[in-house]
């Protein structure tokens, strides 16, 4: 057994499909099943059985993986505490980071980390935000960067603010929104609530959905060849000139807006890698959507 065959048992048992785990380690399926044969021969004990939606497995194949995840992460605290004791920075660094920020943001800050620490790697996991902020509850990651506000009593800090706006090619009345054209995406379910409590503040009327669609840098391509509107955060829209842009407001008269975090674990800034990297986040300029 290696830190390889350890990662391989973590990866299926996570995915439980050999396919994604080959695909999530970059090795070959032939490559995880020949592996997969050799432990069970090593242990002397069947650890999986396959089924035509995946794998299966056995009680001393869950007691192997659950080993697995354990020698892992006791592997991963050795190297964290060796390079802690170094005078240079270095480690891997493992960030959630939702969906959207992925390619707003992530990539320019870690670039600009980079230069001042290149030893420093990232682990990145990308997905929804309210998956993202579970992988940091759960310590599977150091740093989680979400949109949206969740309950976070360890280190957090403000990115920036969108605000909530009804994007369209040219301006609509709002006694009109219910019978124009609406061009949803999928969201997260904390931007959905705070879009259907705007709506049933002010419509009676359920709203009129043309399309859905499965990513918002599509839905800015229908607002922008006027198939319709859609009800999107600032983010969305940046750099769109020629879109006409309504700010949404409560029944106060004040913008409503959500937020951008970056949220750490406490503990996690006791590695210089980390802590450095948050550091530099928190002073990083960030211009508002």
């Amino acid at each position: 057994m290696n830190n390889q065959d350890w990662k391989i048992l973590d990866q299926l048992s996570r995915h439980l499909t050999i396919t994604k785990a080959a695909e999530n380690m970059q090795l070959s399926q032939s490559t995880i099943t020949k592996r997969l044969k050799q432990m069970e021969a090593d242990f002397d004990v069947r650890i999986v059985y396959r089924g035509k939606k995946g794998i299966h497995f056995t009680p001393e194949g869950e007691y192997l993986a659950q080993s697995a995840r354990a020698i892992l992460k006791e592997v991963e605290v050795m190297k964290d505490t060796l390079w802690n004791m170094e005078e240079e920075v270095r480690g891997t660094i493992k960030i959630a980071v939702s969906n959207f920020l992925t390619s707003f943001m992530i990539f320019d800050v870690i670039g600009a980390f980079k230069e001042t620490y290149p030893e420093v790697d990232f682990q990145i996991t990308t997905g929804w935000s309210r998956d993202m902020y579970e992988r940091l509850r759960n310590d599977e990651v150091h740093v989680s960067f979400i949109r949206g506000d969740y309950q976070w009593r360890g280190r957090k800090h403000l990115l920036f603010e969108e605000t909530l706006c009804i994007a369209s090619e040219k301006p609509i009345p709002l006694p009109e929104l219910p019978a124009a054209p609406r061009i949803d995406y999928q969201k997260d379910a904390k931007l959905d609530g705070m879009i259907r409590k705007w709506w049933d503040e002010n419509f009676i009327d359920v709203p009129r959905i043309s399309m859905v669609l499965d990513k918002a840098e599509s839905c800015r391509e229908m607002i922008r060849n006027g198939l319709g509107y859609s009800i999107v955060t600032s983010l969305v829209v940046r750099n769109m000139e020629d879109i006409h842009k309504t700010e949404l407001k409560d029944r106060d008269g004040k913008r409503i807006t959500r937020g951008s975090w970056m949220f750490c674990q406490e503990k996690s800034m006791d590695l210089k890698a980390v802590r450095k990297f948050v550091e530099f986040v928190e002073s990083y300029n960030l211009s508002r959507p």
